[in-house]
């Protein structure tokens, strides 16, 4: 937020590396917890979270390196809004269930966090925000020429990883209707990993 000039990629970069470490933190008291009712309240609002992860993201990457990101912030404006306003409104309208608790029966000796219908379109918002994030970011690198490339190289290498393993998580939550703590461990430490890629990239420009 301090680094001036105050360019639209920079406040939607820390915005969305904020929104990131609030949904890791949220994750990482979910897996504190033992799982059961008490910690439901938590996925609830951790899924909500990882649906609003794209909104910032789906902004920095259509102003991120582009000569003409007025034009492009302003096609984009809308998208991103609705990328907030609607995940939020669907976290109200379920009365914040989007995610249920089955315990154990005989036929399944774990107890899981299975998705309400809320939690299917919050999980399928988060799928399409990646996708536009990753086709965003594509298009940049593909345009990028000579030591502009050169210079976002690293930003491009660890949203990539990021982005994907995200879309890869959220598409098996979204296929088997159930939330996977593994898969919450793992995000945690792909997020570390884009950290230290953002860190070279700070060095390369420089």
């Amino acid at each position: 937020f301090s680094r001036a000039p105050r360019h639209p990629a920079h406040i939607s970069f820390a915005i969305g590396m904020l929104c990131l470490g609030a949904e890791s933190l949220v994750s990482g008291t979910i897996l504190n917890q033992p799982m059961g009712d008490t910690s439901q309240p938590w996925q609830n609002f951790w899924i909500t979270l990882a649906s609003l992860v794209p909104a910032p993201w789906l902004l920095f990457s259509a102003c991120f390196a582009r000569g003409d990101y007025q034009k492009s912030i302003q096609r984009w404006w809308p998208v991103v809004a609705g990328f907030i306003g609607v995940p939020l409104a669907l976290y109200w309208i379920s009365n914040r269930q989007a995610v249920e608790f089955v315990p154990t029966t005989l036929l399944r000796p774990t107890p899981i966090f299975r998705l309400a219908w809320a939690g299917v379109a919050l999980n399928s918002i988060s799928v399409l925000g990646l996708v536009l994030i990753l086709t965003n970011l594509e298009r940049t690198f593909r345009g990028s020429v000579g030591i502009m490339r050169w210079r976002i190289k690293y930003m491009m290498l660890g949203l990539g990883v990021l982005f994907v393993f995200r879309l890869y998580s959220e598409t098996q939550t979204l296929l088997y209707s159930t939330l996977d703590p593994t898969l919450q461990r793992m995000e945690s430490g792909v997020l570390r990993s884009e950290e230290h890629t953002s860190e070279l990239q700070s060095h390369s420009d420089l």
